[in-house]
């Protein structure tokens, strides 16, 4: 009777071993994959902000409020902008905390 309840007590404690084993390497294949998927996204976001700041500049070059202060201010907060999303990028990539950016 002993030797049952022993052998079932180390059956469960063996599948409970085994279960958290996969459960933890789930999560280091998952924030692998969050890690690539943050890293695309920065760069889409980067390169986006690159095509966007080149079509507000050429529509501002053709607007009525070109070489006024407001295309400057428009151009002056899409370049804060850009320079906000390189900074991110490089802290992620230093693996710094990104939090307070998001």
């Amino acid at each position: 009777m002993k030797t049952k309840l022993k052998n079932l007590v180390l059956f469960k404690f063996a599948l409970l071993l085994v279960l958290g084993g996969t459960t933890i390497l789930d999560a280091q294949v998952l924030s692998r994959a969050n890690t690539r998927q943050v890293q695309n996204l920065l760069v889409r976001i980067e390169t986006k902000t690159d095509v966007f700041k080149d079509e507000v500049d050429r529509s501002l070059d053709r607007s009525r409020i070109d070489d006024t202060n407001t295309e400057d201010s428009i151009n002056n907060y899409i370049s804060n902008f850009e320079t906000a999303t390189d900074a991110l990028r490089s802290r992620f990539n230093a693996r710094q905390d990104v939090s307070a950016e998001t």
